[in-house]
């Protein structure tokens, strides 16, 4: 105020009377114009919204084991908040705070990389019926108040002034004389809320812990992701109010009850089952080795002629008789099966049919091999 009067003073000295000892009213009349007009300034400025003391608390509903108001910790032992759900908040202002204009800023975690914690403010009974502690006597985007109004909510819809992955929210109140009570709610992000997705809810914050908080006075209470918040789980219920058109077709399913007692089934008619198997395998082999001597044939010996003796190697018809394999099984052309190697696996002969069939062809053609033999043996014992 003194600053006021010496600027007065000065106007005063600046307008000083004139050369007939008259002052000039007009100077004295713009001087208390330019008077006026600083201190309206000066009170305009003053009379805008303060900042609220250090002595006001921010408290947060605990559920269990009854609900209450606390500015501790929400953890398992008090709380059973689940993702999706809403955790009411109060802001107490008690009575010796002076009535008048306030303004503060709540600051929640909202993200932390694809994680999102308190995704937006809600109405604080949205979930769970919190106390207010009075009568409601003013709303305001998702802001509540006792003994006070509400006077304008700005979500800055971004950091702000708040830390880095906070979102801040702008509250300006007047209070009115006594207690006052400011209520709102942080809704906890669900993986089922548009944007957040499988494992990036509320209950997935890092560091175990998720906060809401007063930039000014600094105020912060927090809930323990691990304890007291719980993954949310989704049920889907699809409803369909179409009407059908054109042919309806209806399914019946019938539910066969089983007889009881013993089931007796007795066959009638004759089974015949004998298989016949027919194999044939004859090779036919003809050989023909009779040349016709040429010359003058010598006339016969009365003598009675020797034979002559078979010689002591084995024929071909001999080894291939002496080589012959021996069935194992009774079956023709069955050749027991081998061994592969390392594997203890055994497989399956693929040449069973045939090994028989080569060797009675072997078999004949050492008995006519024999016969042509002897033939020739007969035509030198004759010549």
């Amino acid at each position: 105020m003194n600053t006021y009067k010496q600027l007065a003073q000065r106007i005063k000295m600046a307008t000083g009377a004139d050369s007939g000892g008259h002052r000039a009213p007009m100077l004295r009349a713009l001087a208390l114009a330019a008077v006026v007009l600083i201190v309206g300034v000066s009170t305009v400025e003053a009379a805008g919204p303060a900042t609220l003391p250090s002595s006001v608390q921010l408290q947060q509903w605990e559920t269990k084991p009854s609900g209450n108001w606390i500015t501790g910790a929400l953890q398992s032992n008090n709380a059973d908040y689940m993702e999706g759900e809403t955790v009411p908040f109060r802001l107490e202002i008690l009575a010796k705070v002076d009535p008048g204009s306030y303004q503060f800023s709540v600051c929640r975690n909202y993200a932390d990389g694809v994680r999102r914690g308190y995704l937006a403010i809600a109405p604080y009974n949205t979930s769970r019926p919190a106390t207010p502690g009075g009568t409601i006597g003013s709303s305001n985007d998702g802001f509540s108040a006792i003994n006070a109004t509400i006077d304008s909510v700005t979500d800055v819809a971004a950091q702000g002034n708040c830390k880095a992955g906070d979102r801040e929210s702008i509250v300006t109140i007047t209070k009115a004389a006594g207690d006052a009570y400011v209520l709102w709610g942080g809704h906890l992000a669900s993986p089922l809320d548009a944007g957040v997705g499988t494992g990036n809810g509320a209950a997935s914050w890092p560091g175990a812990s998720l906060h809401m908080k007063l930039s000014e006075p600094s105020k912060d209470v927090a809930i323990n992701t691990c304890g007291a918040l719980a993954t949310a789980t989704s049920t889907t219920v699809v409803t369909s109010t179409r009407t059908p058109t054109g042919t309806v077709t209806v399914i019946v399913t019938a539910t066969n009850t089983p007889a009881t007692g013993t089931p007796s089934v007795t066959p009638t008619g004759s089974a015949t089952s004998s298989p016949t198997q027919t194999s044939t395998n004859t090779p036919t082999f003809t050989a023909t080795s009779s040349p016709a001597p040429t010359g003058t044939q010598p006339a016969h010996k009365s003598a009675t002629p020797t034979p002559a003796s078979p010689t002591a190697t084995k024929t071909a018809a001999a080894e291939a008789a002496a080589s012959t394999p021996t069935p194992v099984s009774g079956i023709a052309g069955q050749v027991k099966p081998r061994q592969v190697p390392n594997t203890g696996c055994p497989v399956e002969s693929t040449s069973g049919g045939t090994s028989w069939m080569l060797i009675i062809i072997a078999a004949i053609a050492g008995a006519a091999i024999a016969t042509i033999a002897s033939g020739f043996a007969i035509k030198k014992y004759r010549t």
